[in-house]
């Protein structure tokens, strides 16, 4: 097998079509996750240090490409990406506003 057969992003790729047998699952609990654990930490913080508005917009606007991902019923392949982008995105925004 070659190195470049088993690369971080064919895992990846392979990974979430195995989800995609059980994407109700994961839709469920992709919602879940970004609802009740990412937007409260995100929002707290941006009221507590009085962020202006373009945080809130870019909060906004992962939260509805989410919810358009997941209720589309799109393929794993789309829907776990855009989460991850999603949480990293909220994660820098925190990270920016506690440490500004």
């Amino acid at each position: 097998m070659n190195d470049q057969e088993n690369t971080f992003g064919k895992r990846i790729v392979q990974w979430t079509e195995l989800l995609d047998f059980n994407r109700l699952l994961v839709m469920a609990i992709i919602i879940f996750v970004h609802t009740c654990v990412i937007i409260p930490p995100t929002l707290l913080v941006l009221l507590h240090m009085q962020a202006g508005e373009w945080p809130y917009l870019v909060v906004t606007v992962f939260s509805f490409a989410i919810l358009v991902s997941n209720l589309a019923v799109m393929s794993t392949k789309i829907t776990v990406p855009v989460f991850a982008l999603s949480t990293l995105v909220h994660a820098g925004i925190i990270f920016f506003y506690l440490l500004y």
